[in-house]
């Protein structure tokens, strides 16, 4: 049997942390990172949670804006019925996408228990200020005794800060490192990449062989030449490519003739749409509408000018069978027209109910009796 133990004198107490209990070697020690805290942080309570007033205020105008947002809470205010809204509001839940990740479906159903097991809203932001900023405990410590997350009783103490803030009551350091900003410095490995990319680039190397030489970016990749780009942007050195210019409708005289143009306004003047009227003269439908304009008869597209004439044509042909794009061609206009005429006549999307609808509008219409304007 062997005579080896541990010196209980050694390795006594929780202050090393190398210990039989933490099973932490020296071997392990060497490579950690440890930092030294006080027990009870004192530096980081805000002020006005030692202050009972501000702190009640500070509560008050949480709930407040946990329901009405950023409406003005009134000086007078019930602070029953306030919890009351709060307290009901935290309870109902939120609509959570469906497709949403379940740490997210979890996190809604322990907000909404944690308000539960306190009494209230109120109650449960009360007990996480008295807890963190009157008994000092840490956030993990006190997501125990509350049954919610670390991070959940953190965003409370934020918000809670952020409220005092905008109340004008002192609020102090929130933290060790809180205003601070680290600094960080360019390594010389990303400047030596950064050197070989402007290098390549002068050479005449594509962006994307760039991107697949220095930092080894697959061929497909959609981040590699963005990320050289940027490099060359940062450096002044990126000539972008000049952009092609768009290609604009515009109205020459030597493609249509004047005597086109005047079948063209005869046409409309006799009112076929103009569709219809580039399908018969050859041109197209923006030059068309040009041409119109420039004789000062166009009046907009068919869009919101849908008779009962119309109408009766649109539910007659769509009750025959026939689809959207065919009857919007048969009637001159766009699918988009068609769709909110059926819908104005017909809102049901019931096929059988919307088809019964489609049929007594047009008896309706047929008969002596006048039929109500689906876009009125």
């Amino acid at each position: 049997m062997s005579d080896l133990n541990f010196d209980h004198h050694q390795f006594e107490g929780d202050a090393y942390p190398v210990s039989a209990k933490t099973c932490i070697t020296f071997e392990d020690y060497r490579s950690m990172q440890t930092a030294t805290r006080c027990a009870a942080p004192v530096a980081f309570v805000p002020p006005f949670a030692l202050n009972d007033k501000q702190l009640q205020r500070v509560l008050l105008k949480r709930a407040w804006g946990y329901i009405y947002g950023g409406l003005p809470m009134p000086e007078a205010i019930n602070r029953e019925e306030l919890n009351e809204a709060a307290t009901a509001k935290a309870t109902r839940g939120y609509a959570i996408c469906k497709t949403a990740s379940p740490i997210q479906q979890e996190q809604a159903d322990r907000h909404m228990a944690a308000v539960s097991r306190a009494g209230g809203f109120l109650q449960l932001h009360a007990s996480i200020a008295f807890r963190s900023w009157r008994l000092g405990m840490d956030s993990v410590s006190v997501a125990a005794t509350l049954a919610m997350t670390p991070a959940a009783v953190r965003q409370a103490l934020w918000r809670m800060r952020a409220v005092a803030k905008k109340l004008g009551y002192e609020v102090g350091r929130a933290g060790y490192t809180a205003g601070t900003t680290r600094p960080r410095g360019t390594s010389a490995k990303i400047l030596r990449l950064n050197a070989e990319v402007l290098e390549q680039y002068k050479s005449g190397t594509p962006i994307s062989e760039i991107a697949i030489n220095v930092f080894g970016y697959a061929p497909d990749s959609h981040y590699g030449a963005p990320r050289v780009r940027k490099i060359l942007k940062a450096a002044g050195a990126f000539v972008p490519k000049p952009k092609r210019q768009k290609r604009k409708a515009r109205m020459n005289a030597a493609i249509i003739s004047a005597s086109v143009r005047e079948q063209i306004v005869a046409q409309y003047a006799a009112g076929t749409r103009t569709p219809q009227i580039a399908a018969q003269t050859g041109c197209r439908n923006d030059q068309v509408r040009r041409v119109l304009k420039q004789a000062g008869v166009y009046q907009g597209r068919m869009w919101y000018k849908v008779g009962p004439k119309e109408t009766a044509q649109i539910i007659a042909a769509y009750l025959d069978g026939g689809s959207l794009k065919k009857i919007a061609k048969q009637i001159g206009c766009g699918r988009r027209l068609v769709r909110r005429t059926i819908r104005k006549v017909a809102p049901s999307k019931n096929r059988a109910q919307q088809a019964r609808l489609l049929q007594d509008w047009l008896t309706a219409f047929n008969s002596s009796e006048p039929a109500p304007h689906p876009t009125a």
